[in-house]
């Protein structure tokens, strides 16, 4: 398995976000990185400055520049469970099983009648 170092968040502005470039990688997708991630921005309706955020870099030794993106946690998770990859499908099965997983503790919490069930601005004492 690879390593999630790859996904270890930046930080942009106070805001922990992953790096477009590290997710493409992680995810093992096939087509380049530009033509990866603007086709992916306009399938699916993401905004900068809402999203993502980007901007130029120089790239170090060659001094050419490139685009940097820095994705929202929200934005990279949509993004791994939309990939058709191996790891795409991983971590499709991941949020699988954590929405799974959340949901049985909640009907568990419904039938035991613990305060967790109870919402906050019930006027149930």
């Amino acid at each position: 398995m690879r390593s999630a170092t790859a996904l270890a968040p930046v930080d942009h502005e106070g805001a922990p976000m992953i790096d477009a470039r590290g997710l493409h990688g992680w995810l093992r997708v096939g087509a380049a990185f530009n033509v990866w991630i603007n086709r992916r921005i306009v399938e699916y309706g993401f905004e900068s400055g809402v999203d993502f955020q980007s901007k130029l870099i120089e790239k170090e030794g060659r001094g050419r520049r490139q685009r940097a993106y820095h994705l929202t946690i929200d934005m990279a998770k949509e993004l791994a469970m939309v990939e058709r990859t191996d790891i795409g499908r991983m971590t499709r099965r991941y949020f699988i099983k954590m929405e799974q997983a959340a949901v049985q503790m909640a009907a568990d919490h419904v039938v035991n009648g613990t305060p967790e069930a109870i919402p906050r601005n019930s006027s149930i004492s």
